[in-house]
Protein backbone atom coordinates (compact mmCIF):
# COMPACT_ATOMS: atom_id res chain seq x y z
CA UNK A 1 0.00 0.00 0.00
CA UNK A 2 1.09 3.50 -0.71
CA UNK A 3 1.15 6.06 2.02
CA UNK A 4 -0.41 9.38 1.16
CA UNK A 5 2.14 12.10 0.47
CA UNK A 6 4.99 9.64 -0.09
CA UNK A 7 6.18 9.32 -3.63
CA UNK A 8 7.78 6.12 -4.74
CA UNK A 9 10.06 5.40 -7.57
CA UNK A 10 13.58 5.89 -8.68
CA UNK A 11 13.52 9.69 -9.00
CA UNK A 12 11.87 10.20 -5.61
CA UNK A 13 14.48 8.00 -4.00
CA UNK A 14 17.22 9.87 -5.84
CA UNK A 15 15.78 13.21 -4.67
CA UNK A 16 15.76 12.04 -1.03
CA UNK A 17 19.34 10.77 -1.40
CA UNK A 18 20.45 14.11 -2.84
CA UNK A 19 18.71 15.94 0.02
CA UNK A 20 20.49 13.76 2.56
CA UNK A 21 23.87 14.31 0.90
CA UNK A 22 23.32 18.09 0.86
CA UNK A 23 22.30 18.05 4.52
CA UNK A 24 25.42 16.06 5.47
CA UNK A 25 27.60 18.50 3.52
CA UNK A 26 25.94 21.44 5.29
CA UNK A 27 26.54 19.90 8.72
CA UNK A 28 30.17 19.14 7.85
CA UNK A 29 30.75 22.75 6.75
CA UNK A 30 29.25 24.01 10.01
CA UNK A 31 31.55 21.70 11.96
CA UNK A 32 34.55 22.95 9.96
CA UNK A 33 33.60 26.54 10.77
CA UNK A 34 33.34 25.75 14.48
CA UNK A 35 36.70 23.96 14.44
CA UNK A 36 38.37 26.91 12.71
CA UNK A 37 36.91 29.33 15.27
CA UNK A 38 38.19 27.20 18.15
CA UNK A 39 41.63 26.93 16.58
CA UNK A 40 41.75 30.71 16.09
CA UNK A 41 40.87 31.28 19.75
CA UNK A 42 43.47 28.77 20.91
CA UNK A 43 46.13 30.47 18.80
CA UNK A 44 45.20 33.92 20.14
CA UNK A 45 45.31 32.60 23.71
CA UNK A 46 48.77 31.15 23.14
CA UNK A 47 49.95 34.43 21.61
CA UNK A 48 48.60 36.39 24.56
CA UNK A 49 50.31 34.08 27.05
CA UNK A 50 53.58 34.36 25.11
CA UNK A 51 53.43 38.15 25.15
CA UNK A 52 52.68 38.09 28.88
CA UNK A 53 55.69 35.83 29.46
CA UNK A 54 57.92 38.21 27.47
CA UNK A 55 56.64 41.14 29.51
CA UNK A 56 57.37 39.34 32.77
CA UNK A 57 60.85 38.38 31.54
CA UNK A 58 61.52 42.04 30.69
CA UNK A 59 60.41 43.19 34.12
CA UNK A 60 62.57 40.52 35.73
CA UNK A 61 65.57 41.63 33.67
CA UNK A 62 65.08 45.25 34.72
CA UNK A 63 64.82 44.22 38.37
CA UNK A 64 67.95 42.08 38.07
CA UNK A 65 69.86 44.99 36.55
CA UNK A 66 68.67 47.26 39.35
CA UNK A 67 69.71 44.72 41.96
CA UNK A 68 73.21 44.36 40.51
CA UNK A 69 73.64 48.13 40.23
CA UNK A 70 72.56 48.59 43.84
CA UNK A 71 74.88 45.79 44.89
CA UNK A 72 77.88 47.62 43.41
CA UNK A 73 76.64 51.10 44.37
CA UNK A 74 79.60 52.19 46.48
CA UNK A 75 82.63 51.59 44.32
CA UNK A 76 81.72 50.23 40.89
CA UNK A 77 78.39 51.87 40.10
CA UNK A 78 79.28 53.06 36.58
CA UNK A 79 81.03 49.82 35.70
CA UNK A 80 77.97 47.83 36.81
CA UNK A 81 75.67 50.03 34.72
CA UNK A 82 77.94 49.69 31.69
CA UNK A 83 78.26 45.92 31.98
CA UNK A 84 74.51 45.46 32.44
CA UNK A 85 73.82 47.73 29.47
CA UNK A 86 76.21 45.72 27.29
CA UNK A 87 74.68 42.41 28.39
CA UNK A 88 71.16 43.60 27.63
CA UNK A 89 72.15 45.03 24.24
CA UNK A 90 74.05 41.88 23.28
CA UNK A 91 71.17 39.63 24.31
CA UNK A 92 68.77 41.82 22.31
CA UNK A 93 70.95 41.55 19.23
Amino acid sequence: MRQPGKSVGFFASLRRLLGTVLEIAHVRLELLGIELELEKRRLLDALLLGLLALLMAGVGLVLLCGFIILLFWEGYRLAAVGVMMLLVLLSAA
